[in-house]
């Protein structure tokens, strides 16, 4: 028997709204670490 092998497709890191929420992401990590520690669980209210 042989072997089908399905087209290999390119992840989702490779996606460009991926790419966008992740560049949001590491934007929101900077603007949180920046807060003061005592407003660090607080940013939901």
């Amino acid at each position: 028997m042989g072997q089908n092998t399905l087209p290999v497709k390119p992840g989702f890191e490779n996606l460009r709204i991926w790419k966008k929420a992740y560049e949001l992401m590491l934007i929101v990590h900077q603007i949180c670490k920046s807060l003061p520690r005592d407003e660090k669980y607080i940013t939901g209210d």
